[in-house]
């Protein structure tokens, strides 16, 4: 609980100095390393399945061989990534307008929507085949380029006041998880997906959407002066998706016998643990409910970097 406890004053630091030295170009930085992080720890799942299967069919692989070709791997492919999203983001800003890129991001937004309920509706076990492996294996890829799509639209175009959407999409995660965790312990009695994570209830993960809103709400009209059933159906739709994006996350942890997608952040897990619910929610949240600011965002996105 120490180490927890610590890694998060760390991470609240960084959060912290980030925003009160706000600067563009390295906030775009660390969400390419963060995204390329992410995308290394969900493909080590899928590797970790791939060695299983091995050993199902007798082919025995050495654990250790196994750990140090882990590690040589997400190395390379850490270095790999960041470099590839660099090179991603660059050529589309180049060629592409912001029209182009919130279909991208939207069409690859409806992938993972359709993987993860897909998933989720599934049994235990029956994405352990190669074939559906592949599928699995595609979407990482796909997923941490509109990542870095939707936070360059994000931190670009969608200001409420002085303050980017990000600071109320992520507290809005955050607040959703947490609420419907003590709601859960105190009041849950029906289980929400029992054979994914036991500890979730209906009544927790209602509670938490519900109250991580009317929080949100409250936040966003003492910094802006407005909001409407609309901002409010909004945030209700993104919250509901970190559940989703939750969920889906322990579904792959399940599904290929893991704890944790890494020990990056001691007593935390991996990044891809701590940012599963906010996934969704990013991808989802450049389509935000204004007409000027959406008018703004299709136009050409010359000097974005």
């Amino acid at each position: 609980m120490k180490t927890r406890i610590l890694t998060a004053i760390v991470l609240l630091s960084f959060l912290s100095i980030l925003l009160c030295f706000y600067n563009y170009k390295f906030c775009l930085a660390v969400i390419i390393v963060i995204s390329s992080l992410i995308q290394v720890e969900w493909e080590f799942l899928m590797r970790h399945s791939l060695f299983n299967t091995l050993n199902k069919n007798n082919l025995q692989i050495d654990d250790n061989k196994h750990k140090k070709f882990d590690i040589i791997i997400s190395i390379a492919m850490f270095i790999s990534n960041t470099f590839i999203l660099f090179f991603i983001l660059d050529f589309c800003i180049k060629k592409f307008d912001g029209l182009s890129v919130l279909v991208i991001v939207g069409l690859i937004g409806i992938l993972w929507l359709i993987s993860s309920l897909t998933a989720l509706f599934k049994p235990i076990g029956s994405l352990s085949n190669l074939s559906k492996q592949f599928f699995y294996r595609i979407l990482p890829n796909l997923t941490s380029i509109a990542l870095v799509f939707s936070c360059v639209i994000i931190l670009n175009h969608i200001w409420i006041g002085k303050i980017s959407l990000l600071l109320f999409v992520l507290p809005l995660v955050w607040l959703t998880d947490s609420l419907a965790y003590f709601i859960g312990r105190k009041f849950g009695k029906r289980k929400l997906a029992a054979n994914i994570s036991p500890k979730k209830t209906f009544e927790g993960a209602i509670g938490g959407v519900l109250l991580a809103n009317i929080t949100i709400g409250i936040l966003y009209y003492l910094n802006s002066g407005y909001f409407s059933v609309i901002l409010f159906m909004y945030f209700l739709g993104l919250s509901i998706l970190s559940v989703i994006g939750d969920l889906f996350q322990s579904r792959l942890k399940r599904e290929f016998n893991i704890k944790d997608s890494s020990q990056l952040l001691p007593g935390h897990g991996g990044l891809f643990d701590r940012f599963d619910a906010a996934i969704p929610v990013i991808l989802f949240a450049v389509y935000f409910p204004d007409y000027k600011i959406l008018e703004n965002i299709v136009k050409p996105i010359t000097g974005w970097i």
